[in-house]
């Protein structure tokens, strides 16, 4: 049987996670996280449960869950409207779940200029995790539900995807989104 940790926690040390999430309540829809998910996610008797992000109980130099969070909370700030205009790595996303009807679109950030770092996990080997999640949280996804045996009934987008993956270098993209990422 393992060893159960548990300690008491007076007051949490990352207050500031909390502060940001309860200053805009929708920043955090983006993050996935509900309660029952992160008690799923950590079982009885594991370090996340105890340390929450604070003591570095597992090991690692920083939390990838908190990481995560203040990654995607800067990447929220930036995008304003329900537009994201900059430079694909060229870079697109092809989903798996709910097939024949999978998700596809580009990736791309919300600045100009040369995005390939952004997608090239190959010169990344130098690099410390939080930049890795930087450069990976940076990217914003459209998405476009495609029906992959009846691609001909895509249309347009299907095909601008197409030519985005094909590009060798970074291309000008912009995005109308439904809803703000």
């Amino acid at each position: 049987m393992p060893k159960r940790i548990s300690k008491r926690v007076k007051k949490p040390k990352n207050v500031w996670i909390r502060q940001m999430f309860s200053s805009d309540p929708q920043m955090g829809a983006g993050l996935d996280y509900t309660r029952d998910y992160l008690r799923m996610q950590a079982p009885q008797g594991s370090i996340c449960a105890v340390c929450k992000g604070s003591k570095f109980l597992c090991g690692k130099t920083s939390c990838p869950v908190i990481a995560r969070a203040s990654s995607h909370y800067n990447i929220w700030r930036s995008i304003k409207g329900l537009t994201v205009d900059g430079s694909s790595p060229p870079s697109v996303f092809v989903g798996r779940f709910g097939y024949p009807y999978v998700n596809i679109g580009p990736l791309a950030p919300n600045y100009y200029g040369d995005t390939s770092l952004l997608d090239a996990p190959e010169q990344w080997l130098t690099r410390s995790i939080d930049e890795i999640i930087d450069f990976r949280s940076q990217l914003v996804r459209g998405m476009y539900r495609v029906n992959v045996k009846k691609p001909q009934k895509a249309g347009r987008i299907l095909d601008q995807t197409r030519e985005l993956s094909l590009a060798e270098h970074y291309v000008e993209t912009e995005m109308k989104l439904k809803k703000r990422p």
